[in-house]
């Protein structure tokens, strides 16, 4: 199986423990074909001698106007998850990857919110009764979503912890937008009035 992970691009920040099993992420440029003739299979799920678990999965999608093949194959051994992709760029496979590790996050945080309020304990924010009883019905409160306390860019390994993540209503999101907009921008001006002897080169 090293030659599905040969010459493949190691997502180094983007890995995970999901469901007990340490998961990393690769991406492979070109044709998916002599790796899969390696295999002798094209789809679904097989055992090696070796106790390897190759399941291998590939699904037509549309990325930015164009119609994809999209392959991946995942190597698994133990509590060891090996996924690679095939037919997306490094950039598309980056943004896919945090985008389901938010969604881990998020999904995790409404269920431990949704605990503390059935345990009696105070919510992250104060929820009115009605926000209250919608959360323990249905484990959401319509409205709100989750996002990053601290920015995943700088801090990647932050993108699926559920301690990362504080509920927000979309407006609030966009007041918080514009405060921060306007710190950045006063900041720009008392730059631009530094002494020359300050200025960098």
């Amino acid at each position: 199986m090293a030659a599905v992970l040969n010459d493949a691009f190691y997502l180094q920040d983007l890995h995970f423990t999901i469901d007990g099993m340490d998961t990393h992420y690769f991406l492979k440029l070109g044709s998916v074909e002599s790796d899969l003739s390696l295999m002798g299979m094209t789809v679904g799920r097989r055992t090696l001698e070796t106790g390897v678990n190759v399941t291998v999965s590939q699904v037509n999608a549309v990325l930015n106007g164009r119609t994809r093949r999209i392959t991946d194959i995942r190597l698994q051994y133990g509590a060891l998850s090996l996924n690679t992709r095939y037919g997306s760029s490094l950039d598309e496979e980056k943004a896919r990857v945090l985008e389901l590790a938010r969604q881990r996050a998020v999904a995790q945080a409404w269920t431990r919110e949704r605990q503390r309020l059935r345990e009696g304990e105070e919510g992250s924010r104060a929820w009115t009764e009605g926000e209250k009883q919608q959360l323990l019905g249905s484990g959401k409160v319509a409205g709100y979503d989750g996002y990053y306390v601290v920015s995943v860019d700088q801090f990647p390994e932050l993108s699926d912890s559920v301690n990362n993540i504080h509920f927000m209503r979309q407006s609030e999101m966009g007041r918080r937008y514009t405060l921060i907009t306007r710190q950045v921008a006063a900041l720009s001006n008392s730059v631009n009035f530094l002494p020359s002897s300050c200025s960098t080169k």
